[in-house]
């Protein structure tokens, strides 16, 4: 059975979490664990100190590989909302899936943007009937 104090075997487990959609029991199995074990009891490495900075490692590697500003996500869902019909969920999904993926938002759901963004009224405008549309299929979801 691989070790998690073998940091190989920690960067191995990183790599296959962030290319693999977060699925943290295939990242395990792709580090050498077996299915039973990366279901069950495996899951609780994802606690580890070391395991974790080598995903906040990985994670900064795809950011800077792809190039993704706080600018570019904004335009990329300005883009999806203008595509399809307004409150589309999939232009919302796939917003809200960019911005999990380059790490943008906490688990609490705040924005990690450091400073006010340099918006023109226009894409102030956009991004707040976009809200209002998302808001709306949160509510119609609920009953």
């Amino acid at each position: 059975m691989p070790s998690i104090k073998d940091q190989n075997v920690v960067d191995a487990i990183a790599k296959a979490y962030c290319h693999n959609g977060y699925v943290k029991s295939r990242a395990l199995q792709a580090g050498g664990y077996s299915v039973n074990y990366s279901e069950r009891v495996g899951l609780e490495l994802f606690s580890n100190v070391q395991l974790k900075a080598a995903i906040v490692k990985e994670k900064a590697k795809q950011r800077a590989k792809i190039e993704v500003t706080e600018q570019y996500l904004i335009d990329k869902f300005i883009k999806a909302m203008e595509e399809l019909p307004i409150g589309h969920v999939n232009s919302i999904r796939a917003a809200e899936n960019l911005g999990k993926h380059i790490d943008f938002f906490k688990a609490d759901n705040k924005s990690r943007i450091d400073k006010p963004l340099d918006l023109t009224e226009a894409e102030r405008a956009e991004l707040k009937r976009m809200a209002k549309a998302a808001t709306a299929i949160k509510l119609r979801r609920s009953g």
